[in-house]
Order: C-alpha cells, then sequence, then structure tokens
C-alpha cells in the first residue's frame, strides 16, 4: 500500500465502536455506541448502525471472529426490539446503559435510517435466519404513512417527531417536526421507503442548482459537506443514475471539488485552509459544535470560522483519492490531531492550534467507511446488492450507467 498509515487509521476508527459500544451482557443498552467520547453515557442510534458496519470490519480485519460479532449482532438486536420508539423510529439519543431516551429528544429519521443501513449490512454479511428475522422485524414495524406530510402541495416525508412542549427542536405545539422537502443526507430513505409512491417523494425533492467557479452542482440549503457523504457511505452509487440521468454520486463529487476550490479561495483569510484541509462542515470548534455553509447556498453567503473537520478530508477520499491521500499525510503532522482512534473531530489555526479531543461517533463512522469503500468496498458491496436496496433502485427507476 502507498501510505501505510492509512491502515492504520483505518484499525483504529473500528476500535472506537468497540471501545464506546455497550456490550455489558444483560444490560438494556447492550449494543449502543456513545454519541461521542466526551459524554460516552449518551449513545446515538446512529452510531449504533455504524457499529454494526465496524463489526463486520473487525473481523475482515481480523481482530473478532465472526462468531462473537455475530453473538454481539444478536444480543444488539434483542435491544432494538424493545427499545422506546415512535411508530418503529427511533429516538434521536438514548442512555446508553439503560437504553431509555435521553432527555426530550426527538425521534428521528435519519438517525434510525442510518442504524437500519447498518442492519442491512450484517444481514448480508451473516446471512443468518435469526439475524434476518429480526432485522425484518424491525422493518416491518415502521409505520411510513405516518411521517408523510404536505408541503407546497407535494407528499414529503416529516423530518421528526417530539410529543414534548418543550422537547428538542419543537417550536409551539409539540408533534411532527419540520419536513424533507430537499435535497439532504436523507436520500437513503427512498430506498428503503417500500411503498409505490416511494419515486413519487423522491421526485417532490427541490434540487437547485447553483455554481462556484466552473463548478455546478445541486446543492442543499445550507450546502454543507456531509450532506453529500452520509447517503453514499453505505450504498455505491457510481454506476448508477436516476429516471433523469442524474447521479449522486457525480453530484457528491463535485461537490466536494467545489468545496475544496472554495475552501483554497478564502485561504487568505482562513489560515487553516489549504488545498490539503478543506471542507464546509458540522463539527466542535473552538466555540463548540457548529455547522458551516459553502456557497453556492441559499443566503449566498459563505459561514465558516476556519475549523476543518477530519470528516471533509476522509469523507472526500472516495471522490477525490489523489488529494485525500497526501492530505492524510498533512493531517498526521498536525500536533495533537490523532490519536487512538485516528483523527479527532476538527482543527482550526487561526490563531493559536487548536485541536478538540472530542470524536463524534457518525463523523468516525463515515470516515471509517469512506476508507473502506477506495480499500475493500466491503460495505458498499454488501448493502448495494442487497435486496432490499435493490429492490428500492427499482422502485425509483434507477438504472445502471449503459
Amino acid at each position: 500500500m502507498k501510505y501505510p498509515k492509512l491502515n492504520d487509521m483505518f484499525l483504529k476508527t473500528q476500535h472506537f465502536f468497540l471501545d464506546y459500544t455497550n456490550f455489558t451482557d444483560g444490560s438494556d443498552g447492550y449494543g449502543l455506541t456513545s454519541d461521542h467520547s466526551k459524554l460516552p453515557e449518551r449513545a446515538s442510534i446512529a452510531a449504533t448502525g455504524f457499529m454494526f458496519c465496524a463489526l463486520i470490519l473487525a473481523v475482515e480485519s481480523h481482530k473478532l471472529t465472526k462468531d462473537s460479532a455475530k453473538e454481539i449482532v444478536l444480543k444488539t438486536l434483542k435491544t432494538l426490539k424493545k427499545l422506546d420508539h415512535y411508530k418503529g423510529f427511533y429516538p434521536h439519543f438514548l442512555n446508553r446503559s439503560t437504553g431509555e431516551r435521553w432527555g426530550l429528544c426527538e425521534y428521528s429519521t435519519i438517525d434510525t435510517m442510518l442504524m437500519m443501513m447498518g442492519l442491512i449490512a450484517v444481514d448480508a454479511y451473516f446471512n443468518d435466519v435469526n439475524i434476518r428475522k429480526d432485522i425484518d422485524f424491525l422493518f416491518d414495524r415502521i409505520d411510513w404513512s405516518s411521517f408523510i406530510t404536505i408541503y407546497q402541495g407535494k407528499k414529503v416525508f416529516a423530518m421528526a417527531y417530539n410529543p414534548d412542549k418543550e422537547g428538542d427542536y419543537v417550536q409551539g405545539q409539540p408533534g411532527y417536526i419540520y419536513h424533507w422537502h430537499m435535497y439532504a443526507e436523507q436520500l437513503m430513505m427512498y430506498l428503503l421507503y417500500d411503498n409505490d409512491d416511494a419515486k413519487e417523494l423522491y421526485d417532490n425533492l427541490e434540487r437547485p442548482i447553483g455554481q462556484f467557479n466552473h463548478y455546478t452542482y445541486v446543492h442543499s440549503p445550507a450546502n454543507t459537506l456531509f450532506i453529500y457523504h452520509f447517503p453514499l457511505a453505505f450504498i455505491d452509487t457510481k454506476n448508477y443514475v436516476d429516471a433523469n440521468g442524474f447521479s449522486i454520486y457525480d453530484n457528491a463529487k463535485i461537490a466536494t471539488q467545489a468545496h475544496q476550490a472554495l475552501s483554497q479561495s478564502l485561504s487568505h483569510i482562513y489560515k487553516t485552509f489549504h488545498a490539503y484541509a478543506f471542507g464546509f462542515n458540522a463539527s466542535d470548534t473552538p466555540r463548540g459544535y457548529r455547522v458551516f455553509h459553502a456557497i453556492p447556498n441559499h443566503t449566498n453567503t459563505v459561514k465558516t470560522d476556519g475549523t476543518v473537520s477530519a470528516l471533509s478530508v476522509v469523507g472526500a477520499y472516495p471522490f477525490m483519492p489523489n488529494i485525500i491521500q497526501p492530505s492524510l499525510e498533512y493531517l498526521l503532522k498536525i500536533p495533537g490531531f490523532s490519536g487512538d482512534y485516528g483523527f479527532t473531530d476538527a482543527f482550526n489555526q487561526e490563531n493559536e492550534l487548536w485541536v478538540s479531543d472530542k470524536i463524534i461517533a457518525i463523523d468516525k463512522g463515515l470516515e471509517m467507511l469512506s476508507i473502506d469503500a477506495v480499500l475493500f468496498q466491503t460495505i458498499h458491496q454488501l448493502v448495494t446488492n442487497h435486496a432490499r436496496i435493490q429492490q428500492g433502485m427499482k422502485r425509483l427507476s434507477w438504472k445502471k450507467r449503459g
């Protein structure tokens, strides 16, 4: 391998999920993975989905036996079957020990779907009748129709549900929260939604086209980089286009290149930006967690403080390998940015060097799957070829490139 440190980083990303998951036998939260390293008792249902993938990759890396990984999956499925849920959708956060909903957090569609993508991966990998039975139960339990709403005369998915007046994201009356009317990170939902109107909901997404320099692409309202990368972490869409000939993969690649170009164009203002350190993302920063915006976006305004997340760079690996390989070498030289689990969340050099001491699980999961997508394609092959995904592509009228 040209860059042997990359394989070391790949193994370290797997170890995060092995070390930050509740594997205590008999615990009501068995199998739940911490949301981030600074608050390990708060689990994330999405992080648990990446944990399922980490088990597979740890077996392939000879760090776990297949039998021991299978036992973990079966025990975690027992947990998932008894956890609190609303219409089959899980709370965004849970207590890692008790499995109880964390505070007044929302029941989240996107976080549940990230977990379900991990279930598809283990279903394909282990091909076990008991695993499949439990996974089918969890899919069948989802009441999709309850989360379909109307926005500007078109059917769209609601984003979340919160029954509590003082609950997270509730504005006014509790209940369903906002809606997925935009092109964003929820794209895998349309593949998993198994009703005949799946294509209608997919087609109803707003797809604004914008440009930076010579890069023209469909962007989200805020144009934050993770929205392009998360849907493709599990599914290889490189060879597929939708009924209109649109490629999610090509669009993500152009968006990634545009983020790098915009970062470089602002390097005279933000010292952290570099050809090898770029992207406008959601991450830890010197002033806490923030979400940054590239242009083009709905306000046509750049939002950043110069912070660069590891997520931006490693997540770009499948789209820009010739840039990202030396980028990783560049980032590894930043003091304190790399440790037992690979990179920490982000760094900033605008004043004195600031390096986050936090590791966010879903970011680490995307890094792990991005490296796998380039080196081995283990998860991509398992998930893309799964019957649920292939059937979803057929419902959406996706087809392979000619």
